[in-house]
Order: structure tokens, then C-alpha cells, then sequence
């Protein structure tokens, strides 16, 4: 407690989380007193842990930022306390094993209940929002029951099952070096856009790695999404604000196009339909294909453009699901056209 107390009192801003094995009531007062962010006593899960400093650089974003709304996100986000880390005061009260399991059925509700809450504020009135291991997520893809997503700052590519309300991890694929701004999936291939290097790579999808095939130059400078229509890949270039249709490969362009989208972040085809997503504007465009690219409408994707650019985009079972970078949620809301 000594040290926190001097830690807090040198860099009051520096956030502070205590992991001990000593986890009585009067400890736990004292250090949240004394401005610990958070108070683990052993044996502990990972995941709340992981959530709490999650929780608190969102919190320290939010509280930087100088609208209402972020101010208020920031002030949600500190009253949500990780498990183990409330009540004290009422503990001490309590006898022991059967009380002890009221707590763990009331944090729990009170947990479960912030989430809900934080979920609100940071999307808006959606429908369900999915807590991701990583914070950088740089593409959304359906690919049957299969939900694939990738960060570019892991550097890794991620395959999800949707498993009774949860989004339950199955697979990690490691691609160091890669800087994923792109992910199709089309039946044993992945394709992915590597922005750095300027290239689309195709992978054949292994049962515990991706082998890669084919690494093709891409068709613009700086490529931000791909997407399979199920016949033919589609990529788009944020520096030309262009979206190529290819041909068998990658390398192949059968088809190119002008886009209003600053700069397009994923993109989904249904039937003649085309949905791009801006990441600058937070915009999601509705456009019709031809021999050129018609805007049928524009909608916006919600809070959050400026500090949390959109950066990944998918449709499946009337819903949308959507990321941002800079923050561990994957968003998925009904349908608003």
C-alpha cells in the first residue's frame, strides 16, 4: 500500500491495478481508496484482468476527449468494477460461504449490467456487442457459420463460432510482417490485402496455419479491403479511392471504379447492390453497380468516427457487424436498410 500511495501521489494519471494473494475486505477498501484502478486478489481469471485495463485506456481516451458525450462514456466506463473488486464495505457484514455466493450472483448481474450499459454508449442502441481479445480489428468476414476477423497491429487473423451470445475463438492464425488492411475468405483460400508491402496474398487455409500460395501486386497504392461475391474478388484503394473487381487472379482487373468513400475501409456485394464503408467519414455508402458506381443513399455508422475510425464491415442474417479500430468490440445491430 506504501508504494501505491507514492505512485499515486507522483503520477496521479498513471492507473494502477493490485494483484495479490491477501485479498481481505480492509485491503481492498483501502486500496481502491487510495485510487487503484483495479484490486485482483489470487487466483484470479486473465480475461478479467484483461478487461479492466482494457476498460481503463478506454476510459482515459474518453475522459481526454472534450465532447459531453465522451466525458460521460469516460464516467461509465470508471464506475464498472472488475470482479472481486466491489462491495467491501458490505462484505464484512456478511457471513461467510452462502452470503459469499449472493455476491458472486449480485456482481455478476452488476457486471453483466455495466456491459450492457458500456455497449449502449459506445454503439448506440444495438443489438448485441462481442468483447474481441485485441483492439486493432481490421476486417469483418462471414464465411458460412465461420466469423473471421483480423488486427493489423497483432498482425494476426482470427476465426470465431457465434455460440449463445458468444463469440467463442477457434482458431489464430500468425502473420508477422503482414499488415492486414483486407480479408476475403473464399472456400479453402484467404485472401489478404498487405498495405506495407502493396500486395494481395492468397492462403491456402490449413488446419492450424495459413500456407501462402500467390502474392500479387495490388492494383492501387495503398489497398484497405477485399470481398468475395462467391465468383469473383473485389479490392479497394484507399490512396485512389477506387474498387477493382479481378478476374481468376488477383492480379487480373476485369473492372475498376470511381467511389465517393475518402477513404473505403470494407466493402459487401449483394446481388447488383454494393455497401462501402468510409473510415474517415463514418460513413456507409449504398451503391448500385453498372458501368459506373450510382449512390442510391448514405447513412452514417454511428459515434465515434473521429477517435475510432470504422475499419471493418460485414452483413449476415439481417444484421450488420462492424469494428473499429481502437476498440476491442465487434458491434452487430439490425439492419437500418
Amino acid at each position: 500500500m506504501e508504494i501505491l500511495e507514492k505512485i499515486r501521489s507522483r503520477y496521479p494519471e498513471l492507473p494502477v491495478f493490485i494483484i495479490t494473494g491477501f485479498g481481505h475486505d480492509e485491503a481492498i477498501r483501502r486500496a481502491m481508496d487510495l485510487g487503484a484502478a483495479a484490486y485482483f486478489a489470487k487466483p484470479f481469471h486473465n480475461r478479467d484482468l484483461a478487461a479492466a485495463i482494457e476498460r481503463t485506456l478506454l476510459a482515459k481516451k474518453f475522459k481526454a476527449g472534450s465532447s459531453l458525450f465522451e466525458k460521460r462514456l469516460a464516467e461509465k466506463l470508471e464506475q464498472i468494477q472488475p470482479r472481486g473488486c466491489e462491495g467491501a464495505k458490505e462484505r464484512r457484514s456478511e457471513g461467510a460461504r452462502g452470503k459469499k455466493a449472493k455476491w458472486a450472483i449480485a456482481l455478476t448481474v452488476l457486471f453483466l449490467s455495466a456491459a450492457v450499459l458500456t455497449a449502449y454508449w459506445l454503439f448506440g442502441q444495438k443489438e448485441r456487442v462481442y468483447p474481441l481479445p485485441f483492439t486493432h480489428p481490421s476486417a469483418v468476414v462471414w464465411q458460412d457459420s465461420n466469423l473471421w476477423l483480423a488486427d493489423w497491429l497483432e498482425q494476426k487473423i482470427y476465426r470465431f463460432k457465434i455460440e449463445k451470445g458468444n463469440a467463442v475463438l477457434n482458431m489464430t492464425y500468425d502473420l508477422k510482417g503482414i499488415h492486414i488492411t483486407g480479408l476475403a475468405v473464399a472456400g479453402e483460400f484467404a485472401y489478404v490485402a498487405d498495405s506495407w508491402q502493396k500486395t494481395i496474398r492468397r492462403y491456402r487455409i490449413g488446419p492450424a496455419s495459413l500456407e501462402e500460395s500467390s502474392a500479387d501486386p495490388s492494383p492501387g497504392p495503398k489497398p484497405s479491403c477485399l470481398y468475395w461475391d462467391g465468383e469473383s474478388l473485389w479490392s479497394c484503394d484507399s490512396a485512389e479511392s477506387k474498387i477493382y473487381r479481378h478476374g481468376s487472379s488477383p492480379s487480373q482487373i476485369t473492372a475498376s471504379f470511381n467511389v465517393p468513400a475518402k477513404s473505403p475501409a470494407a466493402l459487401f456485394k449483394e446481388k447488383t447492390r454494393l455497401w462501402l464503408a468510409d473510415s474517415e467519414t463514418g460513413k456507409i455508402y449504398k451503391l448500385k453497380t453498372g458501368p459506373q458506381i450510382e449512390v442510391i443513399k448514405t447513412f452514417s455508422a454511428g459515434p465515434l468516427n473521429d477517435k475510432y475510425p470504422l475499419s471493418g464491415f460485414a452483413v449476415k442474417n439481417k444484421h450488420f457487424w462492424i469494428v473499429r479500430d481502437g476498440l476491442g468490440f465487434l458491434s452487430a445491430q439490425k439492419r437500418f436498410f
